[in-house]
C-alpha cells in the first residue's frame, strides 16, 4: 500500500530511464570521477548509483509509513481520551472557584452556557398549575408565590346590610416546561464543535504533507542518468513529478480508523452534549424564578384593598431573601462533566442579581407609598386641626 502511494504520487511504473546529456562525459564529472574512467570502473559506479536510488526510494517508503502512522496514532489517542472521559462522566459542579482535578481526568473541551433572556416566552410555552394556599404557620418561604398569594379584596358593597360574597380562591401559578431549551444553549453547538475537531484533523494531515521526497529529486537526477539502459532500475520514469513533497493520504486512507473516525466522533460529542444537556436542565427552578421575578406586579403589594398586607409584605421579603441565598449557594459557576467542562459565568451573572433587584423594586415602591401615605395623613391631621379652630357664632336654643 505505501508502493501504491508513492506510484500514485509517480504516475508512471515503466522501465524509462531518465534522459542522457549530449555529452556523456559531463555525467561522471558531475558525480566527481574522471573522463578516463576504466569499463569495470564505470559499472561498479553505476551499480553504487543503483543502490543509491533504491535508498532514496526505501527513505520516502518508511516516511511515508512513518507520517501515515503519526496521524493515525495521534487519531486513535484523541478518540481513545474522548471515549474515557465521557464514559467515566460525572458531574462535578463548582459555584466559586474553579475545581481541582487529578491529571488524566480534566476535561479537554470548553464550552460555555448562553443565557438569551432577551428571548419573549411565548404564551403556548406557559402553562397554568395549582398550587397550594399559602399558610403563615405551616407553609415555608420559598412556597410563597407573589404571582398567585397577593390578595386583593373585592370592593366593599355600598349597601352596608349586603354582605360581601367571597368566593373561594383557587392558587393558580405558571410553569414553563421548555424554558431550559427557549433560554440556555451551549456554545458551541454540537455540530460546529464536531467540525471543530474534523478541521483539525485535516489541518494535521496537512501539516504532515511537508517532507521533501528523495526519490526523483533533481538533485539525484546526474545518479540516474549515469545509468545504461540494462541496468536495473527502480520505479521507472526518473522525471522530476510536479510537486516534490511526499503524502500519506493513499496509505492512510485505506485503515480502518481513518474510515470510521468521523461516525465515532460523532458519536462521542453527540453523547457527551446529551449529557451536557442533563446538566443544563437543574437550571429550570432558578429559569423559573427569574421569570415570575420579571413579571411579578409588586405594586400589589401596597395596594389599599391587599389582604393582609403586612403579613403580606413579610412573606415577599423572605421569599427574596430566600431565592437571593439560594442563587448565591446553588447557581453553578463551572460545571466539570465528562470531557466538557461547562461555563456557566455569563448565565450566573445574569441570573443572580434577580431577587435583589426584586428587593429593590419593592424598597422603591414601598417608600414612594409611605411618602404619599403620611402626606395625606399630615394633610388630614392639619384640615381637622383647622376645622376645630372654627369658633361657633350661631346657637340654637331648643325648647324642651
Amino acid at each position: 500500500m505505501i508502493e501504491k502511494s508513492i506510484d500514485e504520487e509517480q504516475g508512471n511504473t515503466g522501465q524509462v530511464r531518465a534522459k542522457k546529456p549530449a555529452n556523456e562525459k559531463t555525467v561522471f564529472e558531475a558525480l566527481g570521477f574522471p573522463e578516463n574512467l576504466g569499463y569495470g570502473h564505470r559499472a561498479a559506479l553505476r551499480r553504487e548509483c543503483c543502490r543509491f536510488l533504491r535508498l532514496s526510494y526505501l527513505i520516502d517508503f518508511l516516511t511515508i509509513k512513518s507520517l501515515g502512522d503519526i496521524y493515525l496514532d495521534t487519531v486513535r489517542e484523541v478518540l481513545a481520551i474522548l471515549e474515557h472521559l465521557n464514559e467515566e462522566a460525572k458531574q462535578e459542579i463548582n459555584v466559586a472557584h474553579d475545581i481541582l482535578r487529578k491529571a488524566g481526568t480534566e476535561p479537554i473541551l470548553m464550552i460555555s452556557l448562553k443565557f438569551n433572556h432577551q428571548l419573549v416566552i411565548p404564551k403556548s410555552h406557559i402553562k397554568e398549575k395549582q398550587s397550594k394556599e399559602f399558610s403563615e404557620k405551616y407553609s415555608l418561604p420559598e412556597d410563597f408565590d407573589l404571582n398567585c398569594h397577593v390578595d386583593i379584596l373585592p370592593e366593599e358593597s355600598e349597601n352596608e346590610a349586603e354582605p360581601i360574597s367571597r368566593m373561594p380562591k383557587k392558587y393558580l401559578t405558571i410553569d414553563i416546561p421548555e424554558i431550559v431549551k427557549i433560554w440556555l444553549e451551549l456554545i458551541p453547538g454540537r455540530d460546529e464543535f464536531i467540525d471543530l475537531i474534523n478541521k483539525s484533523f485535516s489541518e494535521g494531515l496537512i501539516s504532515l504533507e511537508h517532507f521533501e521526497r528523495w526519490s526523483r529529486h533533481n538533485d539525484l537526477t546526474r545518479y540516474a542518468t549515469a545509468l545504461e539502459d540494462w541496468d536495473e532500475c527502480v520505479g521507472g520514469d526518473w522525471e522530476e513529478p510536479e510537486n516534490n513533497y511526499l503524502t500519506p493520504r493513499p496509505y492512510i486512507s485505506e485503515q480502518e480508523i481513518y474510515r470510521v473516525q468521523e461516525n465515532v466522533l460523532k458519536r462521542i460529542i453527540s453523547s457527551a452534549y446529551e449529557k451536557g444537556s442533563e446538566f443544563i436542565s437543574s437550571f429550570s427552578p432558578f429559569l423559573l424564578v427569574y421569570y415570575k421575578n420579571m413579571i411579578a406586579d409588586y405594586n400589589l403589594l401596597i395596594h389599599p384593598r391587599v389582604d393582609r398586607p403586612v403579613e403580606t409584605m413579610l412573606n415577599a421579603l423572605k421569599l427574596l431573601e430566600y431565592q437571593k441565598k439560594l442563587f448565591l449557594e446553588k447557581i453553578p459557576e463551572t460545571c466539570n462533566y465528562g470531557l466538557l467542562k461547562i461555563d456557566c459565568s455569563s448565565t450566573r451573572k445574569i441570573l443572580m442579581p434577580s431577587p435583589v433587584t426584586a428587593l429593590k423594586k419593592i424598597e422603591e415602591i414601598t417608600t414612594v407609598a409611605l411618602k404619599q401615605r403620611v402626606k395625606e395623613a399630615r394633610d388630614w391631621i392639619t384640615d381637622s386641626r383647622n376645622q376645630l379652630q372654627i369658633k361657633v357664632t350661631i346657637i340654637r336654643l331648643i325648647k324642651k
